[in-house]
């Protein structure tokens, strides 16, 4: 376990945002409002972070503006990040797993993306297999430095195995890697939010998720599960909904996150939703 205190905070209760299609709009933008109200909360000594899919450097440049008083959790959970942006803690995949997916997968004609780290850096490698589903996630992220391509050599540590399929070859392709990796490692399987007719099969390193890795910052920072509050929208924010005190789902979310949550918010991530409640339970 790591150490981690908070500087000059007068408020016990911690507050995690999920970043896409919850804090950030659905064309991943943030308002000015929204990060008026974070950068209020952070003067005031509130302990706000987020939990998020995304690497740190592209959470990041995404969150510009916004200051930090709290470590966050990256790459759903693979990564924690001090607010100095250092390293806390990390769980990454062995390279014999590696290799055996990669065997399973090529045997297929699927390759992945495989994101990992060097030097403290995020690295997002791919090779030249790439169906349509993957040219269009390279074509709407042109210009990002952590996009390398590889003729099949890796050396960066690997922290996610990304598949975008078609939903029967994903779900094909989950079934025969479970059936041989067993419990080596988590799967998370959905919809793409952002690939229309795509979905993402994600491979993690065991007990890599969201969930996981609050209760390792709650151990930290001395704060109890009850007092930790989320806000999120899709199927990776389970865990987390399932551990928190209190969880809050913005009215664009899944079903399930809904059912799951304590409350629902009546607006929307493009409507502010989780700023609005913020600013109004903290506006004295």
């Amino acid at each position: 376990m790591f150490a981690y205190k908070l500087r000059s905070i007068m408020i016990d209760t911690l507050y995690i945002t999920d970043l896409d299609k919850t804090w950030l709009r659905s064309d991943s933008s943030v308002s000015e409002e929204s990060k008026e109200v974070w950068n209020i909360l952070i003067e005031k000594g509130v302990p706000i972070t987020y939990a998020t899919a995304r690497s740190y450097e592209k959470a990041k440049s995404l969150l510009k503006g916004h200051n930090f008083n709290t470590p966050s959790i990256v790459l759903n959970g693979a990564v924690i990040m001090s607010p100095e942006g250092e390293i806390i803690s990390s769980k990454c995949m062995s390279y014999i797993q590696l290799s055996s997916i990669l065997e399973i997968s090529r045997s297929h004609g699927i390759d992945p993306f495989i994101l990992g780290m060097e030097e403290g850096k995020d690295k997002f490698l791919y090779t030249d297999t790439l169906n349509e589903g993957q040219k269009q996630f390279i074509e709407n992220r042109k210009g990002d430095s952590r996009l390398v391509q590889t003729n099949g050599g890796f050396k960066s540590q690997t922290i996610t195995i990304n598949f975008i399929t078609k939903q029967e070859e994903g779900e094909f392709l989950r079934e025969t890697l479970q059936k041989s990796l067993g419990e080596a490692l988590e799967f998370t399987f959905a919809r793409d939010s952002y690939l229309e007719g795509y979905y993402s099969l994600e491979l993690l390193p065991p007990q890599v998720d969201k969930s996981s890795a609050i209760k390792q910052l709650c151990e930290s920072l001395e704060i109890e599960p009850k007092n930790v509050v989320v806000f999120g929208d899709h199927h990776n924010d389970v865990g987390m909904f399932k551990f928190a005190g209190y969880s809050i789902a913005v009215q664009n979310a899944v079903d399930e996150l809904k059912q799951l949550s304590d409350e629902v918010l009546e607006n929307t991530n493009d409507e502010d939703g989780v700023s609005k409640y913020l600013s109004s339970k903290f506006q004295n």
